[in-house]
């Protein structure tokens, strides 16, 4: 056969259709509404944070918990299907420190969540709940938290099983 011939039969598709997979930045626990401010209020009773200066200090996230990265992984939670109504229960808080002009503040808070029948690759099963104006953490920092403070009563969040596209 002819290089000709075989560049004939070559079929190049100049527009091929995305991979859905490939769009979706992780899969997780989304807050349902209204579980956000709970969170906060949680911070706030248990003078964990002032209402004051965190409102004003901080960019409050408290969105999801992770399950994995990508789309839903059934080697990870075969049962677990897309949408599905999930309950986590909120029993520790966290924070990362900066230091500025040799002293440590914190600059993001996280709270530990536990759910014995949803597995995820974090180590540890959290929530990043805010972050402090101009820190240098991301999200992803709260898995670096070592240390968790447990708060004197749990309580429980529910969300919905939703993979994310990315941005």
């Amino acid at each position: 056969m002819l290089l000709s011939e075989l560049l004939e039969n070559i079929k190049v598709d100049l527009n091929p259709k995305q991979n859905v997979s490939n769009n979706i930045s992780y899969t997780g626990i989304i807050l349902k509404d209204g579980e956000k401010e709970r969170v906060v209020q949680s911070l706030y009773d248990n003078n964990v944070v002032v209402k004051e200066s965190f409102e004003k200090d901080w960019k409050i996230i408290c969105h999801h918990m992770t399950i994995n990265l990508g789309p839903l992984k059934k080697d990870l939670n075969e049962n677990l299907a897309n949408g599905d109504e999930a309950e986590v229960s909120v029993t520790d808080w966290g924070v990362l420190k900066e230091e500025i002009d040799g002293a440590e503040y914190p600059s993001l808070i996280a709270v530990k969540v536990k759910n014995d029948t949803i597995n995820s690759q974090n180590e540890t099963k959290h929530i990043t709940v805010a972050i402090k104006n101009g820190s240098k953490y991301k999200p992803k920092d709260s898995n670096n938290i070592k240390e968790w403070t447990p708060f004197p009563i749990p309580f429980k969040l529910t969300g919905n099983v939703q993979e994310i596209a990315n941005k």
